[in-house]
C-alpha cells in the first residue's frame, strides 16, 4: 500500500502550543520535583460563555472538561442551557437545553443535570435529566422528596460508576444547614434508592453544617477503595470513606497549609501511577491559580492529611475578585491520557478554560540520540514527536516514522554548488518545490497489521511511544508500549535522482546548457520514504538490480535496489533499458556507518512506477513510423512540450530510438 500525503505547513509542540494559545508561563512543576514530574498547559481559550452583567461568574458558574471539549452551565436569564465548548469556542447546546441547574457526569461520561428554570436553588425543581456520554440516550426523572433538601445545594460533585448500566453509579449532594450528605443510586437510567451519610465532625473551627456551596466529590485511590471529598471554599476540605453499612471515616485533608490557599467547589482528588494527589486553588484567594499535590499516606495505604505540593498554575488575574467568586472559581477534573500523563481540566467561569498535561517523567531520549549513540537490545522511550509516515504493503506490521528535521549529520550546501533538483532539473518544473526533509527516521514494529495502521498519517507524541532499539546501522524499534495517536499529519516526500545516491554528494564541473556547475545532491537518510525519478533499469536478478539516471545533464549516477519489498512481479514490471519514475524505502549497506557522508545505499522499490520512456540503441536502416514527445515529468504527447523533451521515434521494425530536444 501507498499513502500519499500533504506536508502541513506548522508543527508545534505541546509548550508551543500552549503559549501560541495563551498559555502562562508560569505553569511549572516544583524546583524539588522538576525531575519526577511534568506539568504543561495543552491550551487555552478565553472563548467562555460570559455573562452581560457584573460579576461574570454569576451566570456561568460550573463546568467540566472531557474528551477535549467542556460541558458548562449556563444561567443567563435569556440562555439557561448546558452548552458544550471546546478551544475554538461555541460547539453546542447539550441535551438538556431548558435548564440553569446543577450539572455533573459520572466516570463513564454520562452527564446528569437538575433542570426547570433558574432563580434561586430552593425555588428550582426536582426534574433531572440523564445523559448518555454519546448523546444517544436521555432520561427525565424526578427526585424523590425523601432523597431532595428543602434548599438544595448550587452544585454537584462528580458522580461514581456508571448510571447507565446495570451495576450503576451515585451521585452525593447537600444542602443548607445540613448535617449528612445524600447518596442516591442510579442503574441502567433509574433511580433505584438512597440513603444518608453523617459527617463525622463538621467543618472549620465553628463546627458549622452544610451549606449551599459545598460540593461532593467521588473519587478512588491508588488501591481503587472509593472516597468522598466534601469541600467548603476557603475551608480544608474532608476526605470521607464508608464502610459496608455506609458509616464514615473522615480525614482532613490540610490544604490551608500552603500559604493559606483557598478551596474552591472544582477542588478534586485523583489517583494515577500508584499515588493519589489533590488539586486545589491558590493564593489569591478566588483567583485562577490552583498546585497539584501529592497526598500523604499511612503505612496501611489510608490518607494521613498531609500534602506535598509538586506543580503550580500561577494566577493569570492577580485583582481581587470577591469572596463570592471563590464558590464558582477553578472547576478541576481530570482525564485518563496513557500510562505516564493525565489531562487535567480547568474552567475558569466567565474568564477562560484550558487543558494541562501533568505527567511523571521518564527516561526519554530524542530519535537523534536513539539512532546514532543508542545501543542495540536496550528499551528507550522515544522523547520528541515523531510521525507515522509508510506501511509496506509487504511489511504491514511496521510503520516508517521520522523526527521533524533533527537529523545529526544534514547535508549543507556551500557557496559555488547549486541544488540540481531545486533549482535546475527541469526548466518550468523543478522537482523539489519545498524545503529538503533533514529528518531522523525509524522503522516501527507493531507486531500487527491492525495495530500498525493505527499510527500511519498520525502524530506520536513526545513520551508515548516505547520499544526495543534491535538495528542501529538501519533504525528500527520493536514497540512494547504506545498510545494511539489522534492528530493527523500529512508528509510530502524527499524527492531523489541516481545522483544522490553517490558520494560524494556534490559533483563538480558538469556541462549543462552551455555552462559549467558543481551540483550539489542532498544525502538521503537511511529507513527513509522517497520519490526516485529518471531511474533507467539496467537489469537485476533476484538479489538485487541496478538503476542509473536520465538527465538533460552530464551528472552520473546510480544505485542498486532490493526487491524484498516490492509487492508485483519487479522482471515483469521493470523493462531493460527504460526509465521509471516509483516510491521507494532507502537503506544503508551493511558495514557503512549511519548518518555518515561515505554511506552506501541500498534502494527498496515500492511500486511498478511511472514509466518515463523506452530506450534501445539501434543502428538499423529502416523507416520511421513514427514519433512521441516525453516531458521530464514522463507526460506522453505528439507535439513538443515547452522545455525538454524526450524524443521517441518509432520504427517499422518495432525498435524505437530516443534522444533530446530543448524547445
Amino acid at each position: 500500500m501507498r499513502l500519499s500525503f500533504k506536508k502541513s505547513i506548522l508543527l508545534f509542540t505541546t509548550v508551543a502550543l500552549g503559549s501560541m494559545l495563551g498559555a502562562s508561563a508560569q505553569d511549572l512543576v516544583l524546583e524539588a520535583y522538576q525531575d519526577v514530574y511534568t506539568f504543561t498547559q495543552d491550551w487555552k481559550s478565553e472563548d467562555v460563555p460570559k455573562s452581560a452583567t457584573t460579576p461574570v461568574y454569576q451566570d456561568c458558574r460550573q463546568g467540566y472538561g472531557q474528551n477535549n471539549q467542556f460541558i458548562i452551565q449556563n444561567m443567563n436569564s435569556s440562555v439557561q442551557k448546558v452548552q458544550i465548548y471546546d478551544k475554538n469556542g461555541y460547539v453546542s447546546d447539550f441535551a438538556a437545553s431548558g435548564t440553569g441547574g446543577n450539572i455533573t457526569k459520572d466516570e463513564a461520561g454520562n452527564v446528569i443535570v437538575r433542570t426547570g428554570a433558574f432563580n434561586l436553588p430552593y425555588f428550582m425543581s426536582n426534574q433531572l435529566m440523564f445523559i448518555k456520554a454519546d448523546g444517544s440516550q436521555s432520561v427525565s426523572v424526578t427526585l424523590p422528596t425523601d432523597y431532595a433538601p428543602r434548599t438544595p445545594g448550587y452544585f454537584w460533585g462528580s458522580a461514581e460508576g456508571d448510571i447507565f448500566s446495570a451495576e450503576g453509579g451515585k451521585l452525593s449532594f447537600t444542602g443548607a444547614n445540613l448535617e449528612y450528605f445524600i447518596t442516591i443510586e442510579i442503574k441502567n437510567g433509574a433511580i433505584t434508592g438512597g440513603y444518608q451519610v453523617a459527617l463525622p465532625y463538621l467543618f472549620g473551627s465553628t463546627n458549622r453544617p452544610f451549606s449551599v456551596d459545598d460540593v461532593i466529590n467521588a473519587w478512588k485511590d491508588a488501591n481503587g477503595k472509593r472516597h468522598y471529598l466534601v469541600v467548603h471554599r476557603s475551608e480544608n476540605p474532608m476526605d470521607i470513606t464508608l464502610d459496608e453499612n455506609n458509616n464514615p471515616t473522615a480525614t482532613t485533608i490540610n490544604t490551608l497549609s500552603y500559604d493559606g490557599c483557598g478551596t474552591s467547589n472544582g477542588t478534586n482528588c485523583f489517583a494515577f501511577n500508584g499515588k493519589n494527589y489533590i488539586m486545589f486553588s491558590t493564593i489569591p484567594n478566588w483567583n485562577d491559580g490552583f498546585v497539584i499535590a501529592e497526598l500523604g499516606t499511612n503505612a496501611d495505604g489510608t490518607l494521613d492529611g498531609t500534602i506535598n505540593v509538586v506543580a503550580q498554575h500561577v494566577n493569570d488575574y492577580t485583582e481581587p475578585m470577591g469572596a463570592n467568586v471563590g464558590s464558582t472559581c477553578n472547576w478541576l477534573n481530570w482525564e485518563p491520557r496513557d500510562s505516564k500523563s493525565i489531562y487535567v481540566y480547568q474552567y475558569f467561569p466567565g474568564y477562560y478554560m484550558a487543558r494541562y498535561i501533568f505527567g511523571t517523567k521518564t527516561d526519554e531520549t530524542e530519535l537523534v540520540d536513539i539512532v546514532n549513540d543508542g545501543t542495540v537490545g536496550e528499551t528507550y522511550t522515544v522523547a520528541d514527536d515523531i510521525l507515522g509516515v509508510y506501511i509496506a504493503q509487504k511489511d504491514p506490521t511496521r510503520v516508517y516514522a521520522k523526527d521533524y528535521g533533527k537529523h545529526r549529520y544534514p547535508s549543507t550546501i556551500k557557496d559555488g554548488e547549486t541544488d540540481f533538483i531545486k533549482e535546475l532539473a527541469i526548466e518550468d518544473a523543478v522537482l523539489q518545490d519545498g524545503d529538503w526533509d533533514q529528518s531522523n527516521w525509524v522503522l516501527l514494529d507493531f507486531g500487527s497489521k491492525e495495530e500498525a495502521q493505527k499510527y500511519v498519517g498520525k502524530v506520536i507524541k513526545g513520551g508515548t511511544l516505547t520499544g526495543v532499539l534491535t538495528n542501529k546501522l538501519n533504525p528500527t524499534m520493536t514497540v512494547t508500549e504506545s498510545t494511539v495517536p489522534t492528530v493527523e499529519e500529512s508528509y510530502d516526500e524527499n524527492n531523489y535522482i541516481g545522483c544522490n545516491f553517490m558520494t560524494p554528494n556534490v559533483q563538480s564541473n558538469i556541462f549543462w546548457h552551455g555552462e559549467t556547475y558543481n551540483f550539489f545532491f542532498i544525502e538521503p537518510k537511511p529507513q527513509e520514504y522517497v520519490k526516485v525519478h529518471w531511474a533507467r533499469f539496467n537489469g537485476g536478478t533476484d538479489a538485487g538490480g541496478h538503476f542509473d539516471i536520465v538527465t538533460d545533464s552530464d551528472a552520473k549516477g546510480s544505485f542498486n535496489v532490493d526487491w524484498s519489498l516490492y509487492p508485483g512481479t519487479w522482471d515483469e514490471d521493470f523493462v531493460v533499458n527504460h526509465a521509471y519514475s516509483f516510491h521507494a524505502i532507502v537503506r544503508y549497506v551493511e558495514g557503512t556507518k549511519a548518518g555518515a557522508v561515505e554511506g552506501n545505499y541500498m534502494v527498496f522499490p515500492l511500486e511498478g512506477g511511472d514509466i518515463v520512456t523506452g530506450i534501445s540503441n539501434i543502428s538499423s536502416d529502416v523507416q520511421v513510423a513514427g514519433v512521441t514527445y516525453v516531458n521530464m515529468l514522463g507526460y506522453e504527447s505528439t507535439t513538443p512540450f515547452k522545455g525538454i523533451n524526450l524524443v521517441v521515434t518509432h520504427y517499422t521494425n518495432g525498435t524505437t530510438r530516443v534522444s533530446k530536444e530543448l524547445r
